[in-house]
């Protein structure tokens, strides 16, 4: 019965284990932005946008180093 209990318990610590490496909390979950901004990067680390305080002194999202909209010819009326 303690090979079973041993077992048991190094099953245990190993799923613990586990859940501490694979448990993330959110990191900005309690938090406030106050005069500033968060830049948002790619997996690259390219900056693609800022959310809060804006380089002209507004605030908002702004979306940054994005794909350029797709090209359409107008025709003439």
């Amino acid at each position: 019965m303690s090979r079973e209990i041993a077992s048991l318990a190094a099953r245990v610590a190993a799923l613990e284990k586990q859940l501490t490496r694979t448990t993330r909390t959110a990191k900005l979950a309690h938090s406030s932005i106050e005069g500033g901004a968060v830049e948002v990067h790619n997996h690259v680390g390219s900056l693609t946008g800022i959310v809060g305080v804006q380089p002209d002194g507004t605030t908002g999202i702004v979306a940054v180093n994005g794909t350029p909209p797709p090209h359409t010819e107008r025709t003439p009326r």
